[in-house]
């Protein structure tokens, strides 16, 4: 995948969310034990928020900064990485489906810290910090949701 500009890079972090989302809704439908079903749902509910988070930034963000083109592209293998992951995730266990998740919001945490870092101008190394930020915060969140599901 090569990502150019700002809103390329948002869009595929939107869509990949959204097949996420997906994708553990499928599991969840297949997932035989009641706690496991639970956390999938969680986990796909929680993808789908931050689908549509993303979507409305796309909708309300300042044209010019999602039309910024990077002057080099970065070299960034989390996309890739992170579709690998996704391609053979198999959550056969409570424990499996939220590793995956920690690991997921991890890799696109540094990804949006790298595209800070590698950001020229102001704003939009403060939008990819203010991502980066943002998913640290969902993990924290997703963390502490899930250790509830845990106590269940």
């Amino acid at each position: 995948m090569k990502l150019e500009q700002t809103k390329d890079i948002i869009q595929w972090c939107a869509g990949f969310h959204d097949s996420l989302a997906h994708q553990y809704e499928t599991l969840s439908r297949s997932a035989t034990e009641p706690r496991l079903k639970m956390m999938l749902d969680y986990l796909a509910q929680h993808e789908h928020e931050m689908h549509a988070g993303l979507k409305r930034f796309l909708g309300t963000a300042e044209p010019s900064v999602l039309n910024t083109w990077f002057r080099q592209v970065p070299e960034l293998p989390q996309p890739d990485a992170l579709e690998a992951m996704r391609s053979c995730l198999c959550c056969a266990t409570v424990e499996d489906a939220e590793n995956a998740a920690l690991e997921f919001h991890e890799k696109l945490q540094a990804m949006y810290q790298q595209l800070a870092d590698l950001s020229e101008a102001a704003e939009l190394r403060e939008l990819f910090e203010s991502l980066a930020k943002g998913q640290e915060a969902e993990l924290r969140r997703m963390v502490r949701d899930t250790a509830r599901l845990d106590s269940l």
